[in-house]
């Protein structure tokens, strides 16, 4: 790299990130705050390959834009979205060949009202490229696994030589994981794409009528090809919403958003009264209708059924538009509050 970069440490989140340029000031991009401080410099080591960022600042912002746009239940504050507040970050990556090895002994069910216990010997030699994992410890692996959709394979011809001039102003973090911590992770992966390969051969042998598919007995075997350590860009963009600080993470090659959009209960509250009303008021002249006409005492003593019916309807309403909502406003990874 042959360059030195200065190192900033955020006192708010105990973020470390590192810059060509120096600063009296800096926003933190990880947590929102102005209280990154200058450590030292360093000169890290040179990475491989830079995937350069594919997304504009602007586009990141309008990404989400979109996303809060189509989220009903979202707060109203976060169509007030800064441009200032998102911050790029060039976040080293491993990028693994692995050759993976196994015989596999499957068992499976075939039959729904007769079953048949079935078993399966299956045995490949698959080679993996550019399985990715995250190489710092900037954020955490659920938010390595919400923005794994990179594709390499599919865009090596985006990859770059190393340039400091590609970082630029950009944040770098640091690649403080050793390989040794990854490998494990990244086999594991390696393991799950073989075993779905397996899988799919089984119920495609069977035209998918054979389900609940496990392994009996296997054995594995890998080798690691090679290693590589590639720049990645993402695009962090912190933002207030009410009494909390929102920080999400954006994709800066493929828009893909890690993120949680919190629910507005006032909202959810809007839209389900309205449908509880309608099912509770009428219930009411009903029930005096009953006192006036002294109806026979069976259905006056079947009428606080109703009730509970209609109360019970109405509860089960709002409990459906509030998980209606959890569910639409969650997203890949929980945000981030600033304490």
């Amino acid at each position: 790299m042959n360059v030195y970069y200065n190192v900033y440490h955020c006192s708010s989140c105990h973020a470390e990130l590192l810059s060509q340029s120096l600063q009296d000031s800096v926003v933190c991009p990880v947590c929102g705050c102005s209280t990154m401080s200058f450590r030292n410099t360093v000169m890290p080591e040179t990475p491989d390959a830079v995937l350069p960022f594919k997304v504009t600042r602007e586009q990141a912002v309008k990404a989400l834009k979109d996303v809060a746009a189509k989220a009903s239940f979202a707060p109203d504050g976060l169509n007030d979205i800064n441009v200032d507040n998102v911050k790029g970050v060039y976040v080293p990556f491993y990028a693994f060949d692995i050759d993976y090895r196994n015989t596999m002994k499957l068992y499976g069910v075939r039959g729904k009202d007769t079953t048949y216990s079935m078993y399966f010997l299956r045995q490949a030699d698959c080679t993996y490229t550019n399985i990715l994992y995250d190489a710092s410890s900037l954020f955490d692996d659920s938010v390595s696994d919400a923005l794994n959709n990179w594709k390499l394979n599919k865009h090596l011809d985006s990859l770059k030589p190393f340039d400091n001039d590609l970082v630029g102003d950009y944040f770098l973090a640091p690649a403080d994981v050793p390989v040794d911590k990854v490998l494990p992770h990244v086999i594991d992966k390696a393991e799950d794409m073989f075993y779905h390969e397996m899988v799919k051969s089984c119920t495609q042998q069977w035209d998918r009528q054979v389900r609940s598919i496990s392994i009996v007995k296997e054995f594995p075997e890998h080798s690691v090809i090679a290693v590589r350590r590639i720049l990645l860009p993402v695009w962090y963009l912190n933002c207030p919403c009410g009494d909390r600080h929102l920080t999400f993470v954006i994709n800066g090659f493929t828009k893909k958003i890690a993120g949680s959009i919190p629910i507005s209960r006032r909202k959810v509250l809007a839209k389900a009264l309205p449908k509880f009303l309608i099912f509770f008021i009428p219930a009411l002249p009903v029930y005096y209708l009953l006192l006036l006409f002294n109806i026979p005492g069976l259905l006056f003593a079947l009428f606080p059924l109703v009730i509970c019916a209609m109360l019970w309807y109405g509860a089960v309403e709002c409990y459906q538009n509030i998980r209606k909502a959890e569910k639409m406003m969650k997203s890949d990874v929980s945000d981030r509050t600033n304490q």
